[in-house]
């Protein structure tokens, strides 16, 4: 037969040519639906204006209809109306979906729904949603959520009990990123291989999510006083800089205030140098330490410039020493700055601190193999 031989196939294919849907796609949405291709005049055109009618953009409109043909059989799908306004009271715009739809993949509008019901039962904030979806949307659309109940029942195959599920994923909201779920297996596999029982790996996990919320400060609280708008893109992109729960950041920020620097002037340096916070504290304070009784450099030379507090104690150790021995011999100045020191390459600092001496490649040498 000859396609015009149909013609209520052949004119429900043109509405959907003229509504911008690729060809290509077209052969495919006939192989799943091909009930919308028997419509009658006008019909088909009108479900896709419906969609429109949602407030998406046509290109998002294309997006999805061609992933989701079945969309188009009956009235506007409940599901996905469902999905879109709970992104949208998250503060997602409509068209946030259409950047992450397929043709390649389809999509189960109840199961993203479920996954979202899911995470707020089990204690996740508007605002974590927010970050979780915007840095980890594979989430939501690769498998429709499906990726978050295999974790769910890994873990409970593991022993875990869905009470400790639920508050696992509350402390530990990163852990549905694609990195943190990998490293987390990794680490299990481990334990297997240098034979802990399962019972064990339980056992510890349990310990750890059984453990007082109130003890940990969110970490978006954290950054909210330290003057990150909520649910900007600096919050978003200070989510992912910074590493520990809120109360071990508040930890390693106080340290820095209780050392001597204002509050104010402490969350500056931090905005600039965000890694400062992802040490210990017992590293900060050795670092501050050093500065003052070894470097003899005064606490707010790390004002001007934080990174200081970011350098391996080694490197520190090395250079300082290099530095004092070449200011000793008078072939360096007496008030050379931290970053002068610390930030040049290892070429740049060979040629100024350690060859401009007859003696300095030797020294070097000794300092370097002094260290530990």
């Amino acid at each position: 037969m000859f396609l015009s031989d149909d013609c209520v196939m052949i004119e429900n294919y043109h509405v959907l040519c003229d509504d911008g849907i690729a060809r290509s796609s077209i052969g495919r949405m006939y192989k799943e639906v091909q009930a919308i291709f028997r419509y009658e005049l006008g019909l088909l055109g009108s479900k896709v204006r419906a969609y429109e009618g949602l407030v998406l953009s046509r290109s998002t409109v294309i997006k999805l209809v061609s992933c989701c043909p079945w969309l188009l059989v009956g009235g506007v799908n409940s599901e996905f109306i469902i999905v879109l306004k709970r992104l949208k009271g998250l503060g997602f715009e409509n068209d946030w979906i259409g950047g992450y739809l397929s043709g390649k993949s389809s999509y189960n509008w109840k199961r993203m729904h479920d996954t979202i019901d899911f995470l707020e039962k089990v204690g996740y904030s508007e605002e974590q949603m927010v970050s979780l979806f915007k840095t980890n949307p594979e989430l939501l659309f690769e498998g429709s959520g499906k990726k978050f109940y295999v974790l769910v029942g890994r873990l409970l195959k593991l022993g875990l009990k869905m009470k400790g599920v639920s508050f696992l994923f509350l402390q530990n909201p990163q852990i549905l990123s694609k990195k943190c779920e990998k490293n987390l297996w990794q680490a299990v596999g481990f334990l297997f291989e240098i034979g802990m029982k399962v019972e064990d790996i339980i056992n510890s996990m349990e310990h750890v999510t059984c453990q007082s919320p109130s003890k940990h400060l969110e970490k978006t609280t954290f950054l909210l006083r330290l003057g990150y708008v909520e649910n900007s893109d600096e919050m978003f992109k200070a989510l992912k800089l910074f590493r520990g729960r809120g109360d071990q950041l508040q930890e390693r920020f106080d340290c820095l205030v209780q050392a001597g620097l204002d509050c104010n002037v402490v969350s500056n340096m931090i905005k600039q140098a965000p890694s400062v916070l992802n040490q210990t504290k017992y590293v900060i304070e050795k670092k501050i330490d050093c500065l003052r009784n070894c470097l003899g450099y005064p606490l707010q030379s790390v004002v001007a410039f934080p990174s200081y507090l970011c350098y391996d104690i080694e490197r520190i150790d090395l250079r300082f020493s290099m530095y004092v021995w070449l200011r000793d011999k008078g072939a360096a100045k007496s008030n050379s700055s931290l970053s002068t020191i610390l930030a040049c390459s290892d070429a740049r600092f060979m040629k100024y601190f350690v060859d401009v001496h007859p003696e300095g490649p030797a020294q070097w040498e000794r300092l370097r193999k002094s260290l530990p």
